[in-house]
């Protein structure tokens, strides 16, 4: 099953090439039968061209969401139930001390404290990108 990368709706010629090549940045970043909207994933599909330049600061983060999944699964839930506790405990059916546990748990594996924007946005990025 082919994978797709959308572009942004523009208009002309000019427009028509900027959607393609819109298109052509979400595409690394779907897998198999996927299709990837640059408007939903414009930020990861920016940096996935550069990414090479910051192994050194992705690689160890990508190893521990490696080696414990349960954490970067915990993170990515909070940031999509709200920064509730409450809420990402209920979707992954375990109870709020956990999701606080996992959370001090990355903090303390990756140095990224996932309550900062700095840190929050650093783990999205890291888990977000193609494989480098």
């Amino acid at each position: 099953m082919p994978n797709f990368g959308v572009g942004l709706p523009r208009t002309g010629l000019p427009g028509a090439a900027m959607s393609m090549a819109d298109a052509r940045a979400a595409l690394p970043l779907t897998g198999p039968g996927q299709v990837k909207s640059f408007a939903d994933h414009w930020l990861l599909a920016t940096l996935a061209p550069t990414a090479q330049r910051f192994a050194v600061l992705l690689e160890p983060r990508r190893e521990a969401a490696q080696q414990h999944p349960d954490l970067a699964e915990t993170v990515l839930s909070l940031a999509e139930n709200g920064f509730s506790l409450s809420a990402t405990a209920r979707v992954l059916h375990v109870h709020p001390n956990t999701v606080k546990y996992r959370l001090q748990r990355w903090q303390q594996l990756t140095d990224w404290d996932v309550r900062t924007w700095q840190g929050l946005s650093s783990t999205i990025i890291a888990l977000g990108l193609p494989t480098l």
